[in-house]
């Protein structure tokens, strides 16, 4: 068996999520001269898949690949001089490994080599030639590339000032679920920059990145809340629900859906109703009070969440069965 048909008996039991047997079929390959079992043994030791973590032994196997002239190897390798994993420390030598795997096509090195152009890295600062390779990755649909040129753009770093294609990159990263360039979309959104102000889209993307943690995505949601704008009342119930980008608080969550309602009604329900259900009892307030006002064949349903909010001592439910005891005392008075 030779060594590519080994590589491939590596690649099937990786597949199937057997990393040990993986790592022993790359080994036997790599050390056969394989270059991408090489690459593949070296993500076994960065990663821990199969073996113990050791960056030595990939920054080892990286170099052999990329000394073959593995792009996805170079690029790696590059990367373990940027950042000191396994190697000493040294950016010159990223900027070399970067520059060959950029040539050869890989998405991922030609924005590592736009990084470094950017900020001078190992390099010169040459934001022109950042742009050139943040260009090509971009285009290869490298999320962190459409940003950064997306930022450029912005900025007129290396390239024409131009806000329309700020943001046409900027929304390739959006939606490819970039979290800090679903809030540069929406900053370009609420300000008008780029594109036609447009709050209920900049709520939008602001409310997607908040969804992943990104916290000044949550603090401009905050603060358009308090402008008034009603779109933001649904997304910061979410956020105080599910902990995005701050935490938890059921509480302000109801106070948010409530506010809500007016404007978003069905999704602030389905969320109350979900409060609801566990045992909050301002949510089975709201909730009655929803059954109440929106049609009266659902008094029964009011009543039922009126009922829990009230075994939780909830003062205005309290206050509205007590009422409702009373009117129905009276009415069986006045037909006796």
């Amino acid at each position: 068996m030779n060594a590519e048909e080994i590589y491939e008996l590596g690649i099937q039991a990786f597949e199937n999520e057997d990393f040990a047997k993986a790592f022993g079929y790359y080994k036997i390959s790599a050390i056969q001269g394989n270059a991408l079992a090489q690459l593949n043994l070296g993500n076994c030791y960065k990663n821990g898949q199969g073996v113990k973590q050791d960056n030595k032994k990939a920054a080892r196997w990286y170099s052999l690949s990329a000394d073959q002239g593995d792009a996805d190897a170079q690029n790696n390798l590059g990367y373990c001089y940027q950042y000191g994993e396994g190697v000493e420390q040294d950016n010159e030598q990223a900027v070399h490994w970067y520059s060959l795997s950029a040539e050869a096509g890989n998405s991922k090195a030609q924005y590592n080599l736009g990084y470094c152009y950017k900020n001078g890295r190992g390099v010169e600062k040459d934001f022109e030639e950042a742009v050139r390779w943040y260009t090509l990755s971009a285009e290869a649909g490298n999320s962190k590339a459409q940003i950064n040129l997306g930022n450029c753009y912005k900025n007129g770093h290396g390239v024409e000032q131009d806000d329309k294609q700020a943001v046409h990159w900027y929304a390739l990263s959006a939606e490819a679920g970039n979290a800090k360039a679903q809030y540069n979309l929406g900053y370009c959104y609420k300000n008008g920059r780029g594109v036609e102000q447009d709050y209920e889209q900049a709520v939008h993307w602001y409310a997607l990145s908040a969804e992943q943690g990104f916290g000044y995505a949550f603090n401009w949601l905050k603060r358009l809340a308090n402008e008034e704008i009603t779109q933001t009342y649904l997304a910061l119930g979410n956020c105080y629900h599910y902990g995005y980008a701050t935490d938890c608080d059921e509480n302000s969550a109801i106070e948010w859906y409530i506010k809500a309602l007016e404007f978003d009604y069905e999704e602030a329900f389905n969320q109350l109703e979900i409060l609801a259900t566990d045992d909050y009892p301002h949510a089975q307030y709201h909730l009655g009070l929803c059954y109440m006002n929106n049609n009266s064949q659902n008094r029964s349903k009011a009543m039922e969440f009126f009922e829990q909010a009230a075994n939780q001592e909830h003062a205005q439910a309290l206050y509205i069965l007590d009422m409702f005891n009373s009117l129905v005392q009276t009415s069986s008075e006045v037909k006796l």
